[in-house]
């Protein structure tokens, strides 16, 4: 089984092709480019520098959030798209998730972070058994602080994810010695990462197809939220434009 997978969900994009739990190459770019740019090129070198045609891959897998809004939409639509043109199956995978699945050698709790803005993250809690993956708390969001008097108190916990950059302080003076921080090469998601937790079958959400598949945003974006704003102040104006969004 080939799994061709690719994630856009946060600041880096990356794709990645698995044959029967091998990897067989990966690109990765934390370049300031749009993921839109960036994901189909990084595809097409992706194939040709492995020598594998669209038509040999039997099942796509895609990040489909948390993260950025605009990313999870771009991930989302490319996979739709090639699904709907080749007839495959799409794995989607939390972010979350395929973050925390990096740190498979870490003799602790993995606890995902990224940025939910206003003092909020986007987070999970995960660890290993064997060579298997469990999932503590499923992905949501809430407050740093909350998250941390959730962590159990006398265990080890590695922390990744872009919400490491503003929250470290407030984390070490929680947990101390027990914190620990991914390092630069896994602090994001990889979609090698996604390709094999599709191979393997771990994943929290079954595998659909294109028609189905939908992005987990975990909130509501601020333009949303600030249209229900204004349609409780002027109902009748914002209806209307609710209409032509």
């Amino acid at each position: 089984m080939r799994v061709l997978a690719f994630d856009t969900s946060t600041r880096a994009t990356s794709c990645a092709i698995v044959d029967n739990g091998k990897l067989l190459g990966e690109m990765y770019t934390d370049f300031k480019l749009k993921s839109s740019e960036k994901i189909l090129i990084m595809l097409k070198h992706l194939l040709d520098y492995t020598r594998v045609d669209m038509a040999d891959i039997s099942l796509l897998a895609v990040n489909t959030g948390p993260g950025s809004f605009t990313g999870i939409r771009v991930g989302a639509a490319t996979a739709k798209a090639i699904g709907h043109a080749l007839g495959l199956d799409i794995v989607p995978v939390s972010s979350l998730e395929a973050t925390a699945y990096q740190h498979s050698s870490f003799e602790g709790l993995i606890c995902p972070i990224f940025d939910a803005q206003q003092g909020n993250v986007y987070t999970g809690a995960y660890d290993f058994k064997g060579q298997r993956m469990r999932c503590l708390y499923r992905d949501s969001t809430m407050p740093i602080k909350d998250i941390l008097l959730k962590l159990p108190v006398n265990e080890k916990i590695i922390f990744c994810g872009d919400g490491i950059s503003l929250h470290k302080e407030t984390i070490s003076e929680a947990l101390g010695s027990r914190a620990h921080y991914a390092s630069a090469l896994s602090v994001l998601p990889h979609a090698a990462s996604s390709a094999l937790i599709a191979y393997e079958g771990s994943n929290m959400m079954p595998a659909t197809t294109y028609k189905d598949l939908l992005p987990n945003y975990l909130r509501k974006s601020q333009a949303q939220i600030e249209l229900e704003s204004k349609q409780q102040d002027m109902p009748g104006i914002a209806e209307s434009e609710s209409e032509d969004l």
